[in-house]
């Protein structure tokens, strides 16, 4: 899959967030204290996908339903404050292609390899009540703790 997932800053994170709801393809901005590795966008990214196809989505655009499920989150409100990009000079930017990344591009002011430390990693996973010992645990559980977040009340 040729997603782009990498570290960004922008002058303004409101003309980038515009311009990527204008994008064809999925272009989401998150929060990288809270984003746990690159499995972790790919996983929600998925999720996504296959509830638009299997019609159990909860959003109505793509964008958001990754981020519903990246966050664990079943509601809209809960999900943007936990990941949600909040500062300008520092937010992972996501896409599903690379035509996609390219039409938030020319607003990002830095562009950034995304690729956290597995002991960062597993700290933030904590941050979801996830308790890893190793990264391939940890991309294991992470992905459980997805799809029990949507089926849980």
């Amino acid at each position: 899959m040729p997603e782009v997932i990498k570290l960004a800053s922008a002058k303004n994170l409101e003309d980038v967030l515009k311009a990527a709801s204008k994008c064809k393809g999925t272009v989401q901005l998150l929060e990288p204290s809270m984003v746990i590795s690159r499995k972790h966008l790919l996983g929600a990214y998925l999720n996504a996908r296959l509830s638009f196809k299997e019609h159990t989505n909860i959003a109505k655009n793509m964008a958001i339903e990754m981020l519903l499920f990246a966050s664990m989150r079943k509601q809209i409100k809960d999900a943007i404050p936990v990941i949600g990009a909040k500062d300008p000079q520092n937010f992972v930017a996501f896409a599903d292609n690379t035509k996609s990344f390219n039409h938030i591009a020319t607003l990002l002011t830095d562009i950034r390899e995304f690729k956290p430390a597995t002991t960062e990693s597993i700290k933030t996973a904590k941050n979801y009540s996830i308790d890893a010992r190793n990264a391939k645990e940890l991309d294991t559980l992470v992905l459980q703790k997805m799809a029990v977040a949507r089926i849980s009340d």
